[in-house]
């Protein structure tokens, strides 16, 4: 991905560790014109190390001095230090950061290597085809959840509802070596993170290591010239399952989803369509379909999952799928979320004039004082219905799992519309 073509967007997010890598991915937006006046850096001091402080404030100086506007943005005192859970915190404030500045475009500088140590990892995890193909150069992402199934971003301004987050890897095709010889060339220092040399902090640095300090014990399957040439198909093959995983998915949605956002199939699009797709679609084309009505914040379908699923569809009993309800009425599949366990978790106080998310699933906007958007709760809602008309209705929404809107002096059944809610009482 040539560096040109990103000065096309109106504004961009550089996400800067100090380390080698996105040290000279500043450097490159540096020197391409047009570029830098647009981009915004982000460092995170995450402050586990002591040094930390220190390193995020020469970061700043240095990339500053290339002419890139850079904020630090310093984490909050972490109970967890694992990986996970510092990639979901630093994920977090890049994203609350962005949002504030009106960015929605991020650019990380990933590598050749990285791709490499990434199919090791998952396969070592036994990941499936899909994981195996790695790191994609540009993807869309739910800013709400991005990082891991933790949620990055729970409000935003209404204004940044219809924009399009994306993540952009434009370094792919160069190798770690590569850019250390760019910054060496140009006298542009880096920083090591120790914490990226311990084995025992994470199996990556384990691969890391074996590649650079122990490249004979490395198997030849595993050569970094073989695992490129696998991740090459593996991506061919991926393209090809998502497009058709699409163009099914639009049609299934388009004949089987209503305006309040069910989802009904009848026995011939699960018989004539679902089942006789290949695992590797199917997996793709429900993540499609159950997306707008799942709770999970990451929805993930493992193959393992999906094997039995022609024999539950013959045996008609009602199933559960990724915290989605699959139920068989009337010759018909009825699907929807599953029923939640505890509706008193699912209670959020809206701000007026931003947008919240509800459940994992509903983008809610409101600019009534004092509203909230919650699950139906019969012992606390009940007298909030005067007629058997308004019950009804009530009744209906609650088998949909759908919202209602409680606010000082009444309530409204938001309309839901573009998978976003209009909570404005009519």
């Amino acid at each position: 991905m040539p560096l040109n073509t990103l000065t096309k967007l109106p504004r961009l997010a550089l996400a800067v560790s100090g380390g080698s890598d996105s040290m000279a991915l500043a450097y490159m937006i540096s020197q391409t014109p047009g570029l830098s006046e647009k981009t915004t850096a982000y460092t995170v001091d995450h402050g586990v190390r002591s040094e930390s402080s220190s390193e995020a404030q020469n970061v700043h100086e240095i990339v500053s001095r290339l002419g890139i506007n850079h904020r630090i943005l310093k984490l909050d005192a972490l109970n967890d230090t694992k990986e996970l859970s510092m990639r979901q915190a630093r994920y977090s404030k890049l994203i609350a950061a962005m949002n504030d500045d009106g960015v929605s475009t991020v650019v990380t500088a990933h590598t050749q290597d990285d791709c490499i140590e990434t199919f090791v990892v998952r396969m070592l995890r036994g990941s499936g085809l899909f994981g195996l193909a790695g790191i994609q150069p540009r993807v869309s992402f739910n800013p709400y959840t991005w990082g891991g199934g933790g949620i990055a971003l729970k409000q935003h301004s209404r204004t940044e509802l219809a924009s399009g987050w994306k993540l952009m890897r434009p370094l792919l095709g160069l190798t770690k070596s590569h850019l250390r010889n760019v910054l060496v060339k140009n006298n542009i220092p880096w920083f090591e993170d120790p914490t990226n040399q311990n084995v025992e902090i994470a199996e990556r640095n384990l691969v890391r290591k074996m590649y650079y300090e122990y490249p004979e014990l490395i198997p030849e399957e595993f050569q970094a010239s073989n695992v490129l040439r696998l991740l090459e198909k593996l991506n061919g093959y991926r393209i090809k399952c998502e497009t058709e995983a699409s163009e099914v998915s639009s049609r299934l949605l388009a004949a089987s989803q209503s305006p309040d956002g069910t989802i009904t199939l009848s026995e011939e699009q699960v018989k004539g369509v679902l089942t006789k797709l290949p695992h590797d679609t199917l997996q793709l084309v429900l993540r499609n379909i159950l997306s707008p009505l799942s709770p999970l914040p990451d929805l993930s379908l493992r193959l393992h999952r999906l094997r039995g699923l022609t024999g539950r569809f013959e045996a008609g009993n009602k199933f559960n799928l990724a915290g989605v309800d699959f139920s068989l009425r009337n010759d018909k599949w009825q699907l929807s979320r599953e029923v939640p366990r505890r509706p008193s978790d699912h209670v959020v106080q809206l701000t007026p004039g931003r947008v919240s998310l509800w459940d994992n699933r509903f983008f809610v906007v409101s600019d009534l004082p004092k509203a909230t958007v919650q699950f139906i709760d019969w012992d606390s809602h009940r007298e909030l219905f005067k007629s058997k008309e308004e019950l009804n209705k009530a009744r209906d929404q609650a088998r949909k799992r759908n919202p209602i809107l409680v606010y000082e002096g009444g309530y409204s059944f938001p309309a839901l519309q573009r998978g976003v809610l209009n909570t404005m009482p009519k």
